[in-house]
């Protein structure tokens, strides 16, 4: 496989004025992810080291073997360790900076988070600012509070969003009101399904999400499907809205997807939502469907219960009114 590999990549390289040069990165790819496969299926961490340090190989491969390498130690790392973890901290490649993060927060490394913070402000790639967040998250207090607000300024949403998810794990009395507001602004506002989705969770920690906020994102056909119906998982711990079933049966009728369907179906099913506006709108969904499992099938039997002929054929759903 990886022959075969390395001889598509090179035809296709012949497309590019460079060619030799183009060969020689895939051999060393090759070469470099054949040491990785020998070294990780024998558990061989010394092998895993000298690869993780070896200059001549690749960066993607060498962050692997570093993260490869980490995962196979327990805490508390001793202290030739931590000064692996700490000078990979500062390796040229951002993956193999960004395996390092990874490892201080899989292990909990806590000696090393000040060194893992420094990444946020000092660190020229995304991936490594997002990951050195997301390390020391599980330390958050107030005195990160100078790195979470470097990280909502980032013009990166990977990092925006990993610095909500620590502003989250903070009290929010302790906050300032416009950090608070600028957190608000985000959860109706966001662009990023991720940033949008880590201001809505953090404002539901806080006890400060309202339905008109989490609505927003429930009805936002530009958010993806699964982050919709994470806000109305979130909305489900509010008061009931007047307007709610409304807001499903909308879902219900434009549905792309029957995860946001079944969302919305289910949540209507045994509501107080008037069977002649209910009933069209499943009909509407299920017909044409070519899934078959168990949310499909609840559909079809409530269909049934409402007088519809409702069958799977030739592998899609088809409905009728009787």
């Amino acid at each position: 496989m990886v022959r075969w590999l390395r001889r598509f990549v090179v035809a296709g390289a012949v497309w590019l004025p460079a060619v030799a040069p183009a060969a020689q990165a895939v051999d060393a790819m090759v070469a470099g992810e054949l040491r990785l496969e020998d070294a990780a299926a024998a558990g061989d961490a010394a092998a895993l080291d000298t690869l993780a340090g070896d200059a001549g190989v690749p960066g993607p491969v060498r962050g692997r073997a570093l993260w490869r390498l980490f995962r196979m130690k327990s805490p508390p790392l001793s202290p030739a360790d931590r000064l692996r973890l700490k000078a990979a901290l500062a390796d040229p490649e951002p993956v193999v900076r960004a395996a390092a993060a990874r490892a201080v927060g899989l292990l909990g490394e806590r000696p090393l988070e000040r060194a893992v913070l420094a990444r946020v402000e000092e660190d020229a790639a995304a991936l490594v600012r997002a990951e050195a967040l997301r390390a020391v998250r599980r330390w958050t207090r107030l005195g990160h509070l100078y790195y979470l607000e470097l990280g909502l300024r980032d013009p990166a949403a990977r990092v925006r969003a990993e610095a909500l998810a620590g502003l989250a794990r903070l009290e929010a009395r302790d906050l300032r009101p416009d950090l608070l507001g600028d957190v608000e602004l985000r959860a109706r506002t966001a662009a990023d399904p991720a940033e949008r989705g880590a201001a809505l969770d953090a404002l539901s920690r806080w006890g400060r999400l309202d339905w008109d906020t989490a609505r927003g994102t429930i009805v936002d056909p530009a958010m993806p499907d699964p982050l919709r119906v994470a806000a109305l998982e979130l909305a489900d711990r509010l008061p009931p809205a007047e307007e709610r079933d409304e807001v499903l049966l909308g879902l219900l009728a434009g549905a792309r997807s029957l995860g946001l369907a079944w969302a919305a179906f289910s949540r209507l099913e045994d509501g107080g939502v008037a069977e002649a506006d209910l009933a069209p709108a499943v009909s509407r969904f299920l017909a044409g469907n070519g899934q078959d499992n168990a949310a499909t099938r609840r559909m079809a039997a409530y269909l049934e219960r409402q007088g519809y002929r409702v069958a799977f054929e030739a592998g899609v759903w088809r409905t009728s009114a009787r």
